[in-house]
């Protein structure tokens, strides 16, 4: 399947370097496979985590290694800034962090608020039922919710923290009630608003935010499993009303895949440079 995947993505033009994270133990069977299907020259493999935020993480780097002209954003280095800035400038603020096993895991908050700030104090716990609980479309008002949030937040109550992150997109739907769960003194800082001010930053910066410029754009959404939910939580989550999503078979995108490979043109040399990120063989 990672084969087939990398051969696709080869297929297409724009497409020139792709960029692979695998466990250690994969990585001689996976970097064979990638020089057998003759992909060495567009594919590099690199070592991945014990989770997919840590092999994200890893893969990045690489990315920013080969291409150090790119600009690139995630959640987690705007948060972890967001986090101390709210703290005032303390030499030792308590900093807490929620987010899901995974993100908790692969510590990737602490390290970049260590970077920050490194007298800092931090309280991370994992919440794993809130993602959970948010895709089955509770509110804010669920007994459930409330009864959840009440046991997750009160070690960061009790240790006193100065700022919590919400270190998981989904949480920014209740942020207002855990705002109001852990008290006015307590920053709460959403990592997925901080990365979207990182990435208008960054275009502003480059000259390319379009500001009063830009026409009303559209948004088209494609899914490969047609619930009846996806509507209810793309409001909640976007904040608008959108049109009903296109469904869009896997069997469609096998077929697509293969005539992809079928048709692959065979010059690319005036095809310009551009990166093509492939996360994770997890």
């Amino acid at each position: 399947m990672l084969i087939h995947t990398l051969r696709a993505f080869a297929a297409v033009p724009a497409v020139t370097q792709m960029f692979v994270a695998v466990r250690a133990g994969e990585m001689e069977r996976v970097t064979a496979q990638v020089q057998e299907y003759g992909l060495a020259d567009k594919v590099r493999v690199v070592t991945g985590g014990d989770s997919r935020q840590e092999s994200v993480a890893h893969a990045l780097a690489a990315v920013r290694e080969d291409f150090p002209q790119l600009a690139i954003s995630g959640v987690i280095e705007p948060g972890a800034r967001a986090a101390v800035e709210a703290a005032g400038g303390l030499e030792h603020p308590v900093i807490g962090i929620m987010g899901t096993e995974g993100t908790i895991r692969s510590g990737a908050y602490e390290r970049a608020i260590g970077r920050f700030c490194p007298g800092v104090r931090l309280v991370c716990h994992a919440t794993p039922l809130l993602a959970p609980i948010i895709e089955e479309g509770r509110s804010s008002e669920d007994p459930l919710v409330e009864l959840a949030l009440g046991q997750y937040l009160r070690p960061f109550i009790d240790r006193g923290v100065q700022v919590l992150v919400l270190g998981c997109t989904h949480y920014p739907v209740y942020k207002d009630l855990i705002a109001r769960m852990v008290g006015p003194r307590v920053a709460v800082i959403d990592s997925a608003d901080k990365c979207a001010e990182d990435v208008g930053r960054r275009l502003r910066a480059a000259g390319l935010d379009r500001g009063a410029r830009a026409e009303s754009g559209y948004l088209r959404c494609f899914v490969t499993d047609n619930s009846p939910r996806f509507g209810s939580l793309a409001y909640r989550f976007l904040g608008l009303k959108i049109d009903p999503p296109t469904l869009v078979p896997t069997d469609d995108l096998h077929e697509q895949g293969e005539r992809a490979l079928t048709h692959a043109p065979t010059d690319r040399g005036s095809v310009a440079e551009r990166g093509a990120l492939c996360p994770g063989l997890q």
